[in-house]
């Protein structure tokens, strides 16, 4: 009995062992199949899907290797840490007034510890300028203020060096003055594209820029047309005729006077207006008018014209005299008798023309 009960005990032993290895291989197998089930069902992201990502929170990825670059700090480095302490005062005085250095070593200078022959050199050399020597300028001040500057100076020598610089002392100080003053800043561009326009007496707008440099063209044109007018005193023409065969010459003039030279203005201050004053009707324009009337504007058109109504008008004056030399209409009223008559006059060709 103990013996049998002893083997069915060792046998319950061994099949609880089995029992649980079967268990745990059974759970070991479960664990298994759930992690391979999980990294089956897993997938790695590719570029595009990581771009729209990014792209949904504000921000454009153009490559992925972009994210894994470091940006540069900008550290911002302070020009004067290094600085002397004068060096830095020349910085905030440039700051502060816009002047150069320049000028900063003009303001520190003490003018009462300055020597008095270096006043009165630097003085002499403003004055006459000039590429002169040391050595002329010390002459000059040596003759004019009768001192000698090549020892020390005498208590005499001293009070005329000191009244010969006083007002140039006193310039250098006010001048210390002025570059105390900041220099006046340029005015700020404007940030506004708005531009200015005016209206005209026609109601038409037009910018005031515009607007005002053609006012400044036609101010200029109005300036320059009244001086050539005031130096318009009286044209001249040169007719040529055939005396018997001999070419002669004569000139004639026309004097301007004032009512010709208002008249020479009115005309050229506005060339529109006055084309449609002269050549605008009722009908219409006035070509044939405006056609001829700019003809005359050539100077040599204008000489043709007298020239031809000159020479007509010569040829049928000497016809209408010797019509009546030769009683032609054979009137004899008023005609000489005999020649010597003292009603008789030989006329030159010249003065028959001149007349």
């Amino acid at each position: 009995m103990t013996t049998e009960a002893t083997t069915e005990t060792q046998e319950e032993v061994q099949t609880t062992d089995v029992t649980a290895e079967n268990s745990e291989v059974t759970s070991e197998g479960n664990a298994d199949a759930t992690q391979e089930a999980v990294v089956a069902t897993a997938v790695e992201p590719d570029e595009e899907s990581i771009k729209k990502f990014f792209a949904s929170k504000g921000r454009t990825v153009e490559k992925l290797d972009d994210l894994f670059v470091e940006k540069e700090k900008v550290v911002e480095v302070n020009p004067y840490a290094n600085a002397s302490d004068q060096l830095k005062q020349i910085f905030e005085y440039e700051k502060e007034t816009g002047r150069g250095i320049k000028d900063y070593f003009k303001l520190q200078e003490n003018i009462d510890d300055r020597p008095l022959v270096e006043l009165a050199l630097e003085k002499v050399r403003n004055e006459v300028g000039g590429s002169f020597s040391p050595e002329d300028l010390t002459a000059y001040l040596e003759d004019a203020l009768a001192i000698d500057l090549s020892g020390d100076l005498t208590p005499t020598e001293t009070v005329k060096l000191t009244k010969f610089v006083k007002d140039y002392k006193e310039q250098l100080k006010a001048d210390q003055e002025k570059y105390k003053t900041p220099l006046p800043k340029a005015p700020e561009a404007k940030t506004t594209t708005e531009v200015e326009m005016i209206t005209l007496a026609d109601g038409q707008k037009v910018e005031k820029s515009v607007y005002e440099a053609h006012e400044q063209q036609r101010q200029i044109y109005l300036n320059d047309i009244k001086e050539a007018v005031n130096s318009v005193a009286a044209s001249s023409i040169k007719i040529e005729f055939d005396n018997n065969g001999v070419k002669e010459e004569l000139t004639y003039s026309y004097d301007y006077d004032a009512n010709d030279h208002q008249n020479m203005v009115a005309i050229a201050e506005d060339l529109d207006q006055t084309v449609s004053k002269l050549f605008r009707t009722e009908k219409g324009f006035n070509h044939q008018d405006f056609i001829e009337s700019t003809w005359f504007l050539d100077k040599v058109n204008r000489e043709k014209w007298a020239t031809a109504l000159v020479n007509k008008a010569r040829a049928e004056a000497i016809t209408e005299l010797t019509k009546a030399d030769n009683n032609v209409n054979f009137n004899t009223n008023g005609m000489p008798t005999k020649p010597g008559d003292p009603n008789v006059k030989i006329v030159p060709i010249k003065e028959l023309f001149n007349r």
